[in-house]
């Protein structure tokens, strides 16, 4: 007989089930075609589920956001970290984004869909680390 879950773990796997299908989601649909209804449809979970955990629509859609951006910036570190110079840095990370970029999923979340769904300032607070990697090496 397996283990029961604990409610923090119940919590977890809810709240990932709920971020990968929205992601799916937004990446194939867009955000404004996706309904809260289809996020949770097959997931056997409650609006109110998704709620408790997101807020709204638009809090699921930031979270996966960030994730998206978390993905593309640990994506570039990776592969500048074991360089020498800031110029070495800069080149190898301007080609390891154009490579992000090339991947429809994340192409459509961080390119087409969040600037149109999300305001400057929540764009700006989502990508600091990136932003800010990129001046220093130009710096």
């Amino acid at each position: 007989m397996p283990a029961k879950l604990t409610k923090a773990e119940q919590t977890r796997r809810t709240r990932r089930a709920i971020l990968d299908r929205a992601r799916h989601l937004f990446a194939t649909k867009g955000y404004a075609a996706t309904g809260t209804e289809e996020i949770i449809s097959e997931l056997g979970i409650t609006r109110g589920a998704l709620y408790h955990q997101f807020n709204d629509k638009l809090g699921v859609f930031k979270a996966v956001i960030v994730e998206a951006y978390s993905e593309i910036t640990d994506y570039i570190q990776a592969k500048i970290q074991p360089l020498d110079t800031n110029w070495q840095q800069l080149i190898v990370g301007c080609q390891a984004f154009l490579e992000v970029a090339h991947q429809d999923e994340l192409r459509r979340l961080v390119f087409i869909e969040a600037p149109a769904v999300l305001a400057a300032d929540d764009l700006a607070e989502i990508d600091q680390y990136g932003f800010a990697s990129l001046r220093e090496s130009i710096e």
